[in-house]
Order: structure tokens, then sequence, then C-alpha cells
């Protein structure tokens, strides 16, 4: 699922052209997908929900204008954006029902976490903004 949102070959069937990525890209991109693969394997439900966020994320950044370098990074930001979740509990994650209070706030912190796992890397400043805010109202 995570491998159609990122080919291989780090060139993005979103439909914004198809130019071939830099390799530091490439390198980004493999490193985005195998963090992507690890929520996925820990949570089955965000897989399919990072997909959905990716292009919606995409589509809407285009309707904005978003276009080149800044679209490849809200596109990026979408598909990490609960890449936090490796960081809380798998019983947490999957448990069936309401959650508590303190399951909540723990939930809660998952963009926070995932922002400061991406490292201070400019490439990814706009990637890191998307994942720390991306459940502000």
């Amino acid at each position: 699922m995570i491998e159609e949102l990122i080919p291989a070959n780090g060139v993005s069937r979103n439909g914004r052209g198809q130019e071939p990525a830099r390799p530091v890209e490439i390198a980004y991109l493999d490193a985005a997908k195998g963090l992507a693969s690890a929520v996925e394997a820990k949570d089955s439900y965000t897989g399919s929900h990072i997909e959905r966020v990716s292009r919606i994320a995409v589509e809407l950044a285009k309707a904005m204008g978003i276009s080149g370098e800044e679209l490849r990074a809200v596109e990026l930001g979408a598909i990490l954006h609960d890449v936090g979740k490796i960081g809380i509990d798998s019983e947490i994650l999957t448990k069936p029902g309401e959650l508590t209070d303190d399951e909540i706030a723990e939930m809660r912190r998952h963009p926070i976490v995932g922002s400061e796992m991406l490292g201070p890397s400019p490439f990814l400043d706009i990637v890191r903004d998307c994942v720390r805010h991306h459940h502000e109202r």
C-alpha cells in the first residue's frame, strides 16, 4: 500500500509530472517509505488512512496552486503525518472501544513525537510542520 505512494524509483505517481527525484530526495523517500511501513505494521488502520490523507492533501495543495518542491513536501508530510504513532503503545492503538483520559493524552502526543523523529534537516521543514500540526483545527 505504501509502495503505491512512493515508488522505488523515487518518481511520484500523483499527477504532478514524472520528473526524477534527486539522489538525496530518493534517500529521504526511501526512509519515509520505511517509517510509513513501520506505522502501518503497528496499526493496520493507519496504512489505508495514510493513503487517503496523502491523496487528499496532494489534491488540496494543487487546488491552492502549490507545485514543485512544495507539493512534494506536502505529499511527504501527508505520508508521514502519523509516524509518531510508532511511539504509542500498540495496545492503545488497537484498543477496541473508548480510550481512557490517559490513553487519549498519549495518542495526542503522536504529532509532536513524529515531528521530533524527523530531525532538524532544512529539507524537511514543511514535512515536519505537516506532521506536527496535522490535528490542529
